[in-house]
């Protein structure tokens, strides 16, 4: 059997691996790189031929995770994409989503490069290769075993986001784990990632593998914070935000401030088409949820509606909404400010001292989340310059990944591990998780590098 890693090595995003066995190619997520130009410069080819993969089986529906699907199809893939029946729905929007913003986004660079004498640039994909690639998903039920020409596979609850898995592979007498995203234990809405009793080989993500995320709780109290600060001040509260996942987490917590009158009614604006459509699948899934969300459900309480709380999905409204001087809390996408309409929202308001941009989630290395996190007095969006006076918070106890403790606790109930594959992470967070993992469970660990090919047995 042949393990190779050719994305999400040394890195977050782009998660993508290859699994040889007996002659059946499969395919471990097929994610988009983001960040710096040396890396999304990475997205538009692959090191393989996508006509010789069999089988595509997706942990979860983060971009990250399955944004290179349609480019995969276009390539030449025809063959099954395996993922749970919530993460299929998933992707039908986000793909489709993603091909919007790719072709947006590239003609905006082209109006650039047309000025500059530049030739034009092509999007990585369209919406014709999504709607092919649409057609080749097979949903499955967590925890039932599927059979790909002698491998089986199952999906158990990753806890990350709708729908996310944990993928056990058996074959040629070896079992291989890869973990995808783990949740964290103890977060609204969905369940705890379930635990896993053996693997002889564990391909293990390692995001925040040398950091211990903020308690849930007093994150709460921090929104509730910002939140009172912004009304008292007239000024706006932007969050860029997943549109999967995070959005709800945090829709979930303004409703449990305003229906328990901790925060006055104000007007809370869901600026993303792609939100609106994955709360409306949140809706069709209740497999996935935990006891406290399905106890509200059937007591009469919504946690994704309340009093104030709109969804938008005209581009005109979205303007609108930037130019409204009452004060409100604006969630749009994208999650590291990377496209989207968070970035129409920045260009209104970096300037703007009394306004906050809270970010509740990690910035990837050359993301222009990132580069806000850090303290950047000047960022530029489309080609221009913008000062930064906007107040700048981050949030790390909204985190949808398990910290180090988690991931720790996590592996410790594993049993029979040969070797640990860290992936889905910075080096140097990889290393610290690596020795730690190395102390507490005497398994041998490998952080294996871009393109690199082991045999397993």
């Amino acid at each position: 059997m042949r393990l190779q890693f050719l994305g999400a090595a040394r890195t977050v995003t782009g998660s993508l691996h290859i699994l040889d066995v007996d002659g059946v190619r499969i395919l471990l997520d097929c994610g988009l790189f983001q960040g710096s130009k040396e890396l999304w410069e990475r997205n538009n080819s692959f090191n393989f031929n996508p006509k010789d993969i069999d089988y595509v089986l997706i942990s979860h529906g983060h971009i990250d995770h399955c944004g290179r699907l349609p480019l995969l199809v276009n390539k030449g893939f025809n063959g099954k994409i395996y993922a749970t029946h919530a993460t299929a729905d998933l992707c039908s929007i986000l793909l489709k989503d993603s091909a919007r913003i790719e072709e947006a986004d590239t003609e905006r660079e082209n109006v650039h490069r047309r000025s500059e004498g530049l030739p034009p640039l092509k999007p990585l994909f369209d919406e014709s290769d999504v709607d092919k690639c649409s057609k080749l998903f097979q949903g499955v039920d967590y925890d039932r075993v599927v059979k790909l020409n002698g491998v089986e596979v199952a999906f158990r609850d990753a806890g990350h986001i709708l729908g996310s898995a944990i993928i056990e592979i058996w074959a040629e007498g070896i079992k291989t784990v890869y973990s995808g995203d783990i949740g964290r234990p103890g977060m609204p809405i969905l369940r705890d990632p379930k635990p896993i009793d053996s693997a002889d080989y564990l391909i293990l993500e390692s995001t925040y593998g040398s950091q211990k995320h903020p308690p849930y709780p007093p994150t709460v109290d921090e929104i509730r914070r910002m939140v009172l600060e912004v009304y008292r001040r007239g000024s706006k509260l932007l969050i860029p935000a997943f549109s999967i996942g995070r959005t709800q987490t945090i829709i979930y917590i303004l409703n449990h401030l305003v229906e328990n009158n901790e925060i006055p009614i104000i007007p809370v604006y869901v600026d993303s088409p792609l939100a609106v459509d994955a709360t409306e699948i949140f809706s069709r899934h209740p497999e996935c949820y935990d006891a406290e969300f399905k106890a509200l459900l059937r007591s009469g309480d919504d946690p994704l509606v309340f009093r104030g709380l709109k969804y938008v999905r005209e581009d005109e409204e979205s303007h609108e909404i930037s130019n409204k001087r009452e004060p409100n809390i604006i969630i749009a996408a994208s999650g590291m400010c990377t496209g989207g309409r968070i970035k129409h929202h920045l260009e209104r308001h970096l300037s703007d001292p009394y306004s906050t941009l809270l970010f509740a989630g990690y910035q990837a290395r050359g993301t222009l989340g990132r580069a806000l996190v850090e303290g950047r007095k000047t960022v530029k969006i489309y080609g221009k310059s913008y000062p930064v006076r906007i107040r700048v918070e981050s949030l790390q106890g909204l985190s949808a990944h398990a910290d180090k403790a988690d991931l720790l606790s996590w592996v410790k109930r594993i049993d029979g591990i040969k070797e640990v594959f860290l992936v889905h992470g910075d080096y140097e967070k990889s290393l610290a998780l690596a020795k730690n993992i190395q102390s507490e469970k005497h398994a041998k660990v490998k952080i294996p590098l871009q393109g690199e090919a082991l045999e397993i047995s």
